[in-house]
């Protein structure tokens, strides 16, 4: 079957399809010199659809419940302005179509539509002639059976699309295109009060036994119903009320978001910038402090896809039809229902196996590509060269979002339908995307996954100030007990001045973050030492050192440490605290017998600092030269595990900071474990509300910097891994609504 694809904005429908030829014409009129058939050529059919609604979720999900139930919308979500009726065989293949302009809205909950639409009886005429004695006929009555399918809202792309249609045409595989970086609103499937829909099931109708039954329906009054009744008690009674409206749903999918900090917090305290809102506890000391917080301050949505199916479709593998062929050989189902995986507590899929929504894109997918990232996506997460890094704010690549804008801003949610305890707390809407899956299991990746990615920043914990030993200064900030803690929070103050080489460099390694070289070197040291003791008689310490321990091994290689001074008490258990100090009344040295290893991350930190000496706030005149030492440097490091955390700028979020990114990837059917991958899992699939919240971060983010990152993202890394950085809680509504919680 063939794949059709609109490229850019078309002229918009005429009422009357093209198509007609003169020598098959068939009217109860004439026609004008120009072969044009007259008004009287046209007959009328009417159609009743729904749009979503709770009687009609149809997204299923698995047993643990991210189907939380359906939400109405927005008005301005479920307004029609405008219909197209098609009309297709039962094999789907094309038969006509017809244009409907401001659909009646009928019934009390504002949710259903009539239009009415002329066709002319040529083009019926030509189904005639070819349905006799043909599995269309109902046996039982001689009437016809027909699929009607209702485009509402429908985009320029869509309307030239069905406007260019013949008799016969295979059509039902035709593919819009949306892309929101060239086009702003043109060829957009979502806008206020226009909102593109379709049919969410094959919707199977009777028409008249004779084309000369449509004598009857010449008038928009008495048009033919292709959800009611017609003819009633005559001997040509057809009965479309059984089957009753066609159901549609909206060719878009939702984004809504929430401050998921805010969960648990009775009495926040509006006083502290940000606790209470998009900030979480992350470091913590020794004792349990808090240290450190991330402030979540922005979210950006990436890889949405350019092109969706103009009508669902679901394969057993998420395989779709083959361009250029009639055999259906991936078992594609147009409008099938999206069935449900199960799984046991291993995660093993059990039970009757469900299916994969398709989207247009599952062949270029299911090679899990490396490249091609622009060509197919809005926003793609990766650069061709399969880089992550996102550019500066004003050339970003991502569609990025202040969260306090989104929160302060953004439409409050219609929760009224799955809210029914109470306890459910207000989303904002954020925005709205085209349908994005992914076939099979393992092919869930990063390169070609929906996902939002949060930007963090770095802040001084408030328990930390309060909580610390020593003067309160004017601003609130309290002296930490340890100079490089001291450190560590006088460099997370957000300023206007800052240079990324230049500012002092956070450290993580094993979970444990460190500030300056100075401070994971130590700590390195201080944790290798065995049979340490004072030797009086020499006056000195001896010591042995465990060159086998990773954050070792990961700092100084192989090698030796030279040497290392530090300020304690002679005569005392030498402690973490004392062994840190740098300045005290009582200094001692440990010096190594062993070279060190000129290959080790410390040596390279070393030859930087030699060339380029001077504290580490110091701007050096050949930064180009410099950077050579720096890169030389930072590769060892990175390649043993150590995580680099520099400055950088953004106006938007206080400026100058540490930044980290958080990585989802939407869930859209959560089998709820960690872990491990099921199917469906990630996916952004039409007619569905994503309703996020962050309600936990455990552990630092990524480097904004990847070549900053040990575990940096490749388009080839799987969507789910055993390492959890955060929890977001995303509950998946008509809008069927997934609500997921991020847990970072």
């Amino acid at each position: 079957m063939k794949k059709n694809r609109i490229f850019g904005a078309l002229s918009a429908a005429a009422l009357l399809l093209a198509g007609a030829c003169s020598n098959d014409m068939i009217n109860s009129g004439s026609q004008n010199e120009d072969n044009v058939v007259n008004n009287e050529d046209g007959v009328f059919l009417a159609v009743h659809f729904d749009l979503p609604s709770a009687k009609e979720t149809r997204s299923y999900t698995t047993e643990n419940g991210s189907n939380s139930g359906t939400e109405v919308g927005h008005d301005y979500e479920n307004t029609v302005k405008r219909s197209f009726i098609v009309l297709a065989k039962t094999d789907n293949t094309f038969i006509a179509a017809g244009e409907c302009e401001n659909p009646e809205a009928v019934g009390t909950t504002g949710i259903s539509y009539r239009s009415t639409a002329m066709f002319t009886k040529t083009e019926l005429n030509r189904f005639y002639q070819n349905a006799l004695d043909s599995e269309d006929k109902d046996a039982l009555s001689g009437n016809y059976k027909v699929n009607v399918f209702v485009f509402a809202n429908p985009t320029d792309g869509l309307s030239d699309y069905l406007n260019h249609l013949t008799f016969g045409d295979t059509w039902v595989d035709g593919v819009g295109v949306y892309n929101e970086r060239e086009t702003g609103n043109v060829g957009k499937i979502w806008n206020e009060n226009y909102f593109l829909m379709a049919n969410s099931e094959i919707c199977t109708r009777l028409l008249p036994a004779s084309i000369e039954d449509w004598n009857a329906h010449t008038t928009a009054a008495t048009a033919f119903n292709l959800s009611g009744m017609n003819n009633f008690g005559r001997p040509n009674e057809i009965d479309n009320l059984t089957p009753g409206n066609v159901m549609v749903e909206r060719a878009a999918a939702r984004y809504d978001f929430r401050d998921g900090a805010l969960d648990g917090i009775d009495n926040p305290d509006p006083t502290y910038n940000g606790f209470a809102a998009q900030t979480y506890h992350v470091v913590r000391t020794t004792e349990n402090d808090p240290l450190v917080d991330v402030f979540l301050g922005k979210m950006s949505m990436v890889n949405m896809n350019k092109e969706y199916y103009f009508l669902r479709r679901v394969s057993p593998k998420g395989l779709g039809n083959i361009p250029g062929s009639t055999e259906n050989v991936n078992n594609v189902t147009i409008l099938g229902k999206e069935l449900p995986w199960y799984s046991n507590d291993l995660g093993q899929a059990i039970g009757t196996p469900g299916n994969y929504v398709v989207d247009a894109y599952w062949d270029w997918k299911a090679k899990t590509p490396t490249t091609g990232f622009s060509a197919h996506f809005n926003y793609p997460f990766f650069t061709e060269e399969g880089i992550a890094d996102n550019p500066e704010v004003a050339t970003d690549r991502w569609y990025t979002s202040v969260i306090k804008d989104v929160l302060d801003n953004g439409v409050e949610d219609n929760p009224d339908s799955w809210n029914a305890d109470g306890k459910k707390k207000s989303y904002k809407t954020w925005r709205y995307l085209t349908e994005g899956t992914i076939p099979e299991v393992e092919t869930q990746q990063y390169g070609i996954t929906n996902g939002i990615v949060f930007k963090g920043l770095m802040k001084p914990a408030r328990d930390a100030r309060l909580t610390a030993t020593g003067t309160q200064g004017e601003d609130g900030y309290v002296p930490a007990d340890d100079e490089f803690t001291q450190k560590l929070l006088e460099a997370l103050k957000t300023s206007e001045d800052g240079n990324k080489l230049h500012d002092p460099i956070l450290y993580e390694f094993g979970g444990h973050l460190y500030c300056t070289w100075e401070h994971i070197r130590r700590m390195a040291i201080y944790l290798s030492l065995t049979n340490l003791k004072w030797d009086s008689d020499n006056n000195k310490w001896d010591f042995s050192i465990n060159r086998s321990t990773l954050i070792y091994n990961a700092v100084f290689g192989t090698g030796g440490f030279g040497s290392v001074t530090f300020s304690c008490d002679q005569t005392g258990e030498l402690k973490n605290a004392d062994f840190l100090k740098t300045t005290g009344p009582n200094m001692q040295t440990l010096t190594d017998i062993i070279p060190e290893d000129e290959a080790s991350a410390n040596f390279k930190y070393n030859a930087w600092k030699t060339a380029f000496p001077g504290s580490d706030d110091q701007v050096n005149d050949d930064e180009a030269a410099e950077m050579v030492y720096f890169n030389a440097f930072r590769d060892v490091a990175v390649g043993k595990n150590i995580k680099f955390f520099q400055t950088s700028y953004d106006p938007q979020l206080g400026g100058w900071g540490y930044y980290c990114y958080y990585y989802y990837w939407n869930r859209h059917n959560d089998n709820g474990d960690e872990g491990i991958m099921g199917p469906m899992e990630f996916d952004v699939v039409r007619n569905n509300v994503y309703k996020l919240a962050v309600t936990k971060i455990a552990r630092l983010g990524h480097p904004r910097i990847s070549a900053n990152d040990p575990d940096k993202p490749t388009p080839n890394t799987p969507d789910e891994k055993g390492d959890v950085y955060i929890t977001v809680t995303c509950t998946t509504l008509p809008w069927v609504v997934r609500e997921n919680e991020i847990h970072f």
